[in-house]
């Protein structure tokens, strides 16, 4: 018998890469730099393991409990990732990834 669906799910923001920066290695799966990550989530052991394993990867990751705190940091800083819980309360990742994604592009998400 496999693992038990938890009914959590991530959305993640896939953010452009500045130019000149590296892509992932394909041998590796390693990228040539750390990333600067923020990570979104309301459950602290989520928040706590993801964090772990990021920054075990040799990344920054800066955290939020919910969207709005999300969305404050993400005024302050530049981020080249943001991975986000879908279902938090107030605003949900999806909604979360549509703002972010309007900040980015100017544009209204449809």
């Amino acid at each position: 018998m496999g693992p038990r669906p938890t009914g959590r799910r991530l959305s993640g923001i896939n953010l452009p890469l500045p130019d000149g920066s590296e892509a992932a290695d394909d041998a590796t799966g390693k990228l040539g730099r750390s990333r600067r990550v923020l990570l979104v989530d309301d459950e602290p052991v989520s928040r706590g393991v993801l964090s772990s394993y990021l920054a075990g990867d040799g990344h920054q990751v800066v955290t939020a409990v919910d969207a709005e705190q999300a969305m404050s940091l993400f005024a302050l800083g530049e981020f080249d990732l943001v991975i986000t819980d879908h279902a938090m309360p107030g605003m949900n990742g999806l909604q979360l990834a549509a703002t972010v994604r309007e900040k980015l592009t100017g544009a209204s998400a449809a």
